[in-house]
């Protein structure tokens, strides 16, 4: 899930924390840009310059070099749950439905 995050620090585009069993938790960023945040207190109104940006968490078994090269694609992807191998063999037998059906057709008219 995609968060809008908010922070004192600039953040890098790319955290890469290794877990010690073969996976790393890792978190991309985009959009990062200065913002001014304005609070109110005590003291009255106080206006302070943070950073914002769009932020992406996961675990992976990719490399920090491959994560780092496959931004891009790994950003689009990365709340997009892998489907359970019942869904995989579903979706198989329903393209393979379309396509016997599709040869069906063809037959009947001959082609």
């Amino acid at each position: 899930m995609e968060q809008v995050v908010t922070s004192s620090v600039q953040p890098p585009k790319v955290t890469y924390q290794p877990m010690g069993d073969g996976k790393a938790f890792v978190m991309l960023r985009k959009n990062i840009k200065k913002v001014t945040e304005t609070m109110y207190g005590e003291n009255g109104e106080q206006t302070t310059e943070m950073w914002q940006y769009n932020e992406k968490q996961f675990y992976t078994k990719l490399s920090e070099k491959e994560v780092n090269e496959q931004f891009d694609s790994l950003y689009l992807t990365a709340d997009v749950p892998t489907p359970s191998i019942a869904e995989q063999v579903s979706n198989i037998s329903d393209v393979l439905d379309d396509v016997l059906d599709r040869m069906d057709e063809l037959e009947s008219k001959g082609e």
